[in-house]
């Protein structure tokens, strides 16, 4: 392989592997602050679940479901739909009882206990930039051997 063709890899991979680990840290951070700053646990019902269409090009739209829960916190009842979805089937049916954890000084933002789906995307998007930037520096070691 070329010098020049190695190092436009190395500059791509080392890039994109940044984006990713930066991506990554961010949703971490979020998915901390998220866990600190709720703290108060009551029970929720499921009343309804919002489906958005996502477009993916070449492969048609996917239905995501964001689940819509009603609870009883600060002296009042929220209804709030949910930031975190599931592709295919709502994982919660209308009618369950879930706990939540919420906020106490602003009750709407809230998680479900247990739902693990931000930490799921978040360790995808820190293990696809680790990766990217060790093939990354295996391409750099390889670049500056030949030099």
């Amino acid at each position: 392989m070329e010098t020049g063709t190695l190092l436009i890899f190395f500059c791509i991979f080392g890039f994109l592997g940044l984006v990713f680990l930066l991506i990554g840290l961010l949703l971490r951070a979020h998915s901390r602050k998220k866990t600190v700053l709720c703290t108060q646990r009551t029970t929720a019902t499921v009343t309804d679940n919002i489906r958005r269409v996502h477009d993916r090009i070449g492969e048609g739209p996917s239905f995501y479901w964001y689940p819509v829960v009603r609870y009883y916190a600060s002296g009042r009842d929220i209804e709030t739909s949910l930031s975190s979805g599931r592709a295919g089937a709502p994982r919660y049916q209308p009618g369950t009882s879930v706990t939540v954890l919420y906020q106490p000084d602003k009750p709407e933002n809230c998680f479900i206990e247990g739902d693990n789906t931000l930490r799921l995307v978040c360790t995808v998007f820190l293990c696809v930039g680790i990766g990217l930037l060790l093939l990354a520096l295996i391409m750099g070691y390889f670049l500056f051997s030949l030099l």
